[in-house]
């Protein structure tokens, strides 16, 4: 298992922060190398300084450390990923039931994870029961300082807060502020960087779905924002899925929006996307929804005009 004083070794990399930044005033030279190399071990309080130094809290810490460990709360996780992106249901199902049963926290939590993602990528996550998810609706919301672990859980648990419109601003807000803390991060800039795509997608759904509509300069800003923030290819389409989606309802010309989809999706098509059918079926389950909105604002502003 890696040594604490490795992971810190890796984090202060990353950071490009000198060895002189981080320990001068804490731990000598010679003993920092020794730390480091996990050679020797070093105070509990001595340890909090250095954490400190590195703008890491010591919940982020143990994510990064046991990261790369065969750790249960790390490795469950990564099964219930795999499982979700191979839509292997029956596996999500055997992960929920089995940590259903248990009382820790951490078995909770994962049980509602994976009900979460069975819903989201099995199912209408707009037809999933709350109840379930209820531990890990708890844990985002107690939870002031986001993780890579609360932030990963987002990406699908942000359709438990479909219904309070209260919650699901607050947790946007810890999600872009997660983004921004770990977004130069080079081991995991390119997961980071999806999850967050994902997030602005899927935060885009709920609304457009509650058809509560006061949320569009929210939006507007959200996709400026990251527009230039998000480099990696596949959160860049992602976002950009999400525009096209967005302007599908509120572009004055319906056709242009539903062409504008269209063409997209086709070339996603053709460049064998690996969330084309994702997209696809987003597109289908939005494009009826779309049209009985422009539908109505069309009536409303002729019946405006015959007052």
């Amino acid at each position: 298992m890696k040594k604490i004083g490795e992971s810190i070794r890796l984090i202060r990399k990353q950071k490009k922060l000198t060895q002189s930044v981080v320990y001068t005033g804490i731990i000598s030279r010679n003993f920092a190398s020794r730390f480091e190399n996990g050679v020797s071990g070093i105070e509990t309080s001595k340890f909090f300084k250095i954490l400190k130094r590195l703008s890491v809290s010591p919940n982020e810490f143990e994510y990064i450390h046991y990261k790369n460990n065969e750790y249960k709360l790390k490795k469950v996780l990564r099964d219930i990923d795999n499982a979700s992106s191979a839509n292997n249901f029956s596996a999500l199902k055997s992960i929920y039931k089995q940590y259903h049963l248990e009382n820790s926290l951490d078995s909770q939590i994962l049980s509602a994870l994976a009900y979460v993602k069975l819903y989201v990528h099995g199912n209408n996550p707009f037809n999933m029961a709350l109840e379930p998810t209820y531990p890990l609706k708890l844990h985002l919301l107690e939870s002031s300082e986001w993780s890579l672990v609360e932030f990963r859980a987002f990406v699908d648990g942000i359709f438990i807060f479909r219904l309070e419109n209260f919650n699901l601003d607050l947790c946007m807000k810890r999600a872009v502020k997660a983004h921004l803390k770990y977004k130069d991060l080079v081991d995991s800039k390119v997961e980071i960087d999806q999850n967050m795509g994902s997030i602005i997608l899927n935060y885009l759904q709920i609304q457009l779905t509650n058809r509560k509509y006061n949320f569009i300069d929210d939006y507007l800003k959200l996709s400026r924002t990251f527009s230039t923030e998000l480099t990696d290819f596949t959160a860049t389409l992602t976002l950009n899925f999400s525009d096209l989606l967005f302007n599908l309802y509120f572009d004055c010309d319906f056709n242009h929006g539903r062409t504008e989809c269209y063409e997209f999706l086709r070339t996603l098509q053709k460049l064998k996307f690996s969330d084309f059918r994702v997209f696809q079926d987003i597109y289908n389950y939005h494009l009826s929804i779309s049209e009985d909105y422009h539908r109505k604002k069309n009536k409303n502003n002729f019946d405006g005009l015959l007052k």
